[in-house]
């Protein structure tokens, strides 16, 4: 249940940011991203963080051409690579 009240607080508050300035700041993401990683490691070792890397990666491979074509900013792929 935690988890999801973490998500949907990183989901709200990159909401806002993009709403008021208009970007979704590092500050935001690369924290997230860097905690699933420490999570992840503290709750189901090494293994599960290798898997969260892969996760991370097919996200950026995913979505990284739409921010090159200028359909998404970085900020979105970055939200998108920590959700």
């Amino acid at each position: 249940m935690g988890y999801e009240i973490v998500l949907w607080l990183l989901l709200t508050l990159a909401a806002a940011t993009d709403l008021i300035w208009g970007k979704i700041f590092n500050a935001l993401t690369l924290p997230a991203i860097i905690l699933g990683f420490i999570v992840r490691f503290l709750e189901r070792g090494t293994d599960s963080v290798l898997i969260a890397l892969w996760a991370v990666a097919v996200a950026f491979l995913l979505f990284f051409p739409l921010y090159f074509i200028k359909a998404m900013s970085a900020g979105d792929v970055k939200l998108l690579m920590a959700v």
